[in-house]
C-alpha cells in the first residue's frame, strides 16, 4: 500500500451510513494523514443534518466534516485534497472531481473499500 500523503476527502448525502461507507472511510484514512468527509446537506432538514454530522464525526477513520451544498467543485477548491475517495459504482461515469483534481496534482480513487476478500 502506498504511504499515507496529505488530504483525502469522501463525499455524499449518507441518508443511510453503511458498511460500504465505513470501509471507504478506512481506506481513505489508511492513504491519508486526514480524512475529510464532505456532506452535501441540499435539501435536508435540519434534524437530518444534525444527524448525519454526529454520525459522521463519531467514527474513527474521520478528522472533519464539513458541509455543502450540492456544489462540489467548491469545497475541492477550498480544501484542495490530494485524492477523492469514491465508491467503486462512480468509475465509468463522468466525475466532476477529476478536472479539479488535476490542476493541484491530486488523484481520484474508486474503490469498494475492500482489500480482499473472505467468507
Amino acid at each position: 500500500m502506498n504511504k499515507p500523503r496529505g488530504k483525502a476527502l469522501v463525499s455524499g448525502k449518507f441518508q443511510v451510513i453503511h458498511p460500504g461507507h465505513i470501509r471507504l472511510f478506512k481506506l481513505a484514512r489508511e492513504i491519508s494523514h486526514e480524512l475529510v468527509v464532505a456532506l452535501d446537506v441540499s435539501g435536508l432538514d435540519e434534524e437530518d443534518v444534525t444527524w448525519r454530522v454526529q454520525a459522521l464525526q463519531n467514527i474513527n477513520f474521520v478528522g472533519r466534516v464539513l458541509m455543502y451544498k450540492s456544489n462540489i467543485e467548491e469545497v475541492l477548491e477550498k480544501e484542495r485534497p490530494e485524492i477523492v475517495v469514491k465508491g467503486s459504482e462512480f468509475a465509468h461515469i463522468v466525475n466532476a472531481e477529476e478536472v479539479l483534481l488535476s490542476q493541484w496534482g491530486g488523484r481520484l480513487i474508486f474503490s469498494s473499500g475492500d482489500s480482499f476478500f473472505s467468507e
